[in-house]
């Protein structure tokens, strides 16, 4: 069963997403996370980080569906420009995630972590 996105939010009536393609996607959101440092199972992020995440496991996952529907079509397949277009939709969303869209404190300010420790002589 997959984390962040389901088989209803694969909208597109011409690529057949399966259970196996949102799986797949979910490690790459885990990886994507991971990579920017933080925490996958984290319980702090907001609603509008949910949908971030969910849109970029959708796009994964319909680049993967796209990706095998054009390999059972051939190199002229118009399911490879499906693909490349979910492909560039899941870079984008990935270089806008961050702590701060997704709800998350950011590390070192506010009373987040070491940064609400006043330094000095009071």
């Amino acid at each position: 069963m997959a984390t962040y996105a389901g088989l209803g939010d694969c909208t597109d009536p011409v690529v057949q997403v399966a259970e196996s393609d949102l799986d797949a996607a979910d490690v790459t959101v885990r990886r994507v996370l991971t990579n920017k440092g933080i925490e996958p199972a984290d319980a702090g992020i907001s609603a509008d980080g949910l949908a971030l995440l969910r849109a970029l496991a959708v796009a994964e996952a319909t680049a993967a569906a796209a990706r095998r529907g054009a390999a059972d079509g051939g190199q002229d397949s118009a399911m490879w420009a499906k693909q490349r277009a979910y492909l560039a939709e899941a870079m984008r969303l990935t270089q806008s995630i961050d702590r701060e869209s997704l709800g998350l404190a950011l590390v070192g300010s506010g009373s987040a972590g070491f940064g609400s420790i006043p330094l000095g002589r009071g």
